[in-house]
Parts: structure tokens; sequence; C-alpha cells
């Protein structure tokens, strides 16, 4: 069976708040993919889970030191268990925060993570894919600009955390 996405939905949230909830119904069996943003350093999330039980773990994460954060969460392939929603909770409620979730079908397994910070307007990461047609699914911030296009493949979900 081939990767395809299902679809997904996006988030924001005032500074104050330390919890996003995803209204988005996933699909049991498929696979969920969250990526979380913060404009405000040291704000890490603690634990991203699916109203219906689904576990999700994180996968890669970088925080400038300075004034964003971005981290990528997903359940093993295959394990959404049909939430009809998705909590991201924070250590703290300092920052704006933006979430989005994306689930996908046929995914076999997840394969290795890369991460990468600078100040180019034309921010890109290195990866290499185990086999041929997987997909990569990347978590971007830029601090003062909602403009992310994809030069390849497809944006899927666009959320603005805000800015300092």
């Amino acid at each position: 069976m081939a990767i395809a996405p299902v679809g997904g939905t996006q988030g924001n949230t005032a500074s104050t708040t330390v919890v996003i909830t995803l209204t988005y119904t996933t699909t049991a069996g498929n696979t969920g993919v969250v990526t979380c943003h913060t404009n405000v350093t040291g704000e890490a999330v603690v634990s991203v889970v699916g109203g219906g039980g689904s576990a999700y773990t994180k996968q890669a994460g970088l925080d400038d030191g300075v004034n964003q954060s971005t981290e990528v969460w997903a359940t093993a392939a295959g394990g959404l268990l049909g939430d009809l929603t998705t909590v991201v909770t924070w250590a703290a409620g300092t920052g704006r925060k933006g979430a989005a979730i994306e689930e996908y079908s046929g995914v076999a397994a997840l394969g290795t993570t890369n991460t990468n910070s600078g100040t180019s307007q034309t921010p890109s990461v290195a990866i290499t894919t185990q086999d041929a047609n997987n997909y990569v699914v990347a978590g971007h911030q830029g601090q003062y600009d909602n403009s992310l296009t994809a030069t390849t493949g497809t944006v899927r979900r666009k959320i603005n955390a805000g800015t300092n």
C-alpha cells in the first residue's frame, strides 16, 4: 500500500495557554504526525495525546535558544486509534503556540530524523529516505515570516505561532 495523506487540521493560541486541542477525527490504523511551535525559547512540549488513547512520541525538535522552538511528534506506524481530538500540552505558557496534525495511511515504518537552524531566507535540511516513494514530514518556524512554500512536494498545513 502506498503512503497517502488523509487530512488534518491546525490551531494556535494566546500566550498564557499551555494546551491546544486539535479537533480532527483520525482513522484507526493510520499514522498521525503533529508539529508544535512556540515563539518563546524553553517552552518544550510535554505531551501529545489522542483523545481516544493514541500515543505520540517526540521524533525531533529544535530550540534556537533565543526566541522559538519547533517539535515533531508522531504515533507509531499505524498507531492511530480513531481519536476525535488530539491534545498538545506545553511545559509553560508565556509564548504564543501553534500545532498541526496530519494523518497518513499506508505508513509501514517511521524513518530517520534531522534538524537544522540558521538565519537563511531559504531554509533547508538534508535527509536520506530509506526507500523509494517515501514521505518526508517537516516542521519549520521562522520568526517573522508566514510565507513558507514548498519547492519540492506540498505544504499541507501552515500555522502561525505569532511573533515576539
